[in-house]
């Protein structure tokens, strides 16, 4: 909302809070402000032009004419009226007389006015009137004249899509998906996106393999294309770029720890062409061995988090590094990560996981 106030706690509020209250003056396409309303009460805080407090839209959309010729285009909704004995008026709009004859604007004038609605002395819109009371009154409402002084009651802003109009992260998620149209076919794998965050795993470890998903991972090759790095061949094998699907999933180092821990499992190894389809896969044969709930993806997600460790420590402190110490790294922090998921296993010590994963996990 925009107003006298208003300007004042833009400059001494956050970044973020700022970029908030500037939301009511973007295009309605927007899809924060077309599902917000400021609900006015006395006036004083909501721009009349800019923020969307009539149903019909924003003013200045609405009546672009009008609004290019007002003089008063940044005040608030209690600036473009007063109280007189009858009640509450609107004014000319800060539009001169001069320019209203001069544009033919009487007539577009009349029909904003007619269509306003008015200010109560109890902090509250007034209904507006019908055409023979504005007759009676023009520009205004008729109220009660025995209360004139309002309620300090503050303009304030609705979440349309809330019952209690109040803004949550779920109801405007909800909407964004209800109006998202996949195209093309259904993804098969899609299921992963949902499964990852059930995981008994670390928070960012989750959030590394949502980001993997993507392709958000800060790959050689990514970071080349925001001309961020020098190089991109791949730093285990010196042979390939170093894309997403690569480092984890085709480099000679990627496919010989996929095998070691396949193998370690009494799976057979293969190829997959995307981080879900691995992901999906490694799950569905876990889920297949009847591991136990929320930690299907726990070998996936400690290979691929332990690949990416080594090839940091490679990059940034010049790390040595061999096959049979990844994959003994990524059992060891499996394990921990599964112990700490509290298996009520009776010897859940490393040396019985190791011998036997499957029947600790079971």
């Amino acid at each position: 909302m925009n107003g006298g106030g208003q300007s004042n706690r833009r400059k001494t509020s956050s970044t973020w809070w700022q970029d908030i209250l500037a939301l009511d003056n973007v295009a309605p396409e927007n899809f924060f402000a077309q599902n917000c309303r400021v609900r006015v009460a006395n006036g004083y805080e909501a721009s009349f032009w800019h923020a969307w407090w009539m149903n019909e839209g924003i003013l200045k959309d609405l009546y672009p004419t009008l609004f290019s010729f007002s003089v008063l285009q940044d005040v608030s909704v209690a600036s473009m009226g007063g109280w007189s004995n009858n009640g509450w008026r609107w004014s000319d709009l800060g539009i001169p007389q001069r320019v209203i004859d001069e544009q033919l604007l009487a007539l577009p004038l009349s029909s904003l006015l007619t269509s306003l609605p008015c200010l109560s002395p109890l902090g509250t819109v007034a209904v507006p009137l019908d055409s023979s009371a504005q007759m009676a009154s023009p520009h205004g409402c008729v109220q009660n004249s025995s209360v004139m002084e309002q309620v300090n009651v503050k303009d304030a802003v609705t979440w349309l899509l809330d019952s209690s109009g109040a803004f949550s992260v779920s109801s405007c998620y909800l909407a964004v998906s209800a109006k998202h149209i996949p195209m093309g076919p259904v993804e098969k794998h899609d299921k992963a996106f949902k499964i990852i965050w059930k995981m008994f795993v670390p928070m960012k470890v989750k959030a590394f393999a949502w980001r993997s998903f993507f392709n958000r991972i800060p790959t050689r090759v990514a970071l080349e294309v925001h001309g961020l790095n020098t190089t991109t061949t791949c730093c285990f094998c010196g042979d390939s770029d170093e894309s997403i699907e690569h480092l984890f999933l085709n480099c000679v180092v990627a496919t010989m720890v996929w095998k070691d821990m396949a193998d370690w499992i009494g799976w057979k190894a293969e190829k997959f062409s995307t981080m879900k389809e691995s992901f999906m896969r490694w799950y569905g044969y876990c889920k297949y061995k009847k591991m136990r709930h929320r930690r299907e993806g726990v070998l996936w997600m400690a290979t691929c988090w332990n690949i990416w460790l080594v090839r940091n420590g490679i990059v940034f402190r010049n790390d040595t590094w061999n096959i049979n110490d990844i994959v003994w790294n990524t059992k060891i922090l499996a394990w921990k990560w599964l112990v700490i998921g509290k298996i009520s296993f009776t010897n859940c010590n490393f040396y019985n996981f190791c011998k036997d994963p499957l029947l600790f996990m079971s």
